[in-house]
């Protein structure tokens, strides 16, 4: 299985463990209470416009502070994500691990 951030609109929808992008999609229209993203489409008359990208769940903290959690995508640096996801920049303090 491989998680799937699933995106649309700009907004983030969540992170799916799925078979592939469909079934992650597929997922997340069911959180939404519809059948399946077909389902969706079908009911608001109207393109899907879901995302996905795939990667991983990591922890960011700096020494002495809480850890956050942020989507790390494939092939991207996780001390520059984590960095990122806590609105810091780069340090020997900052500090980050696979979830």
């Amino acid at each position: 299985m491989t998680q799937f951030q699933v995106i649309a609109n700009g907004n983030v929808f969540g992170i799916y463990e799925a078979e592939d992008e469909q079934q992650a999609r597929d997922l997340c229209a069911q959180d939404a209470g519809y059948d399946n993203e077909a389902d969706m489409v079908e009911r608001l008359e109207r393109a899907s416009e879901m995302e996905c990208v795939s990667g991983e769940v990591w922890h960011a903290w700096e020494d002495g502070c809480d850890e956050v959690e942020f989507f790390l995508p494939d092939g991207a640096n996780p001390v520059d994500e984590g960095a990122r996801a806590l609105g810091v920049d780069v340090s020997e303090a900052l500090n980050v691990r696979r979830a």
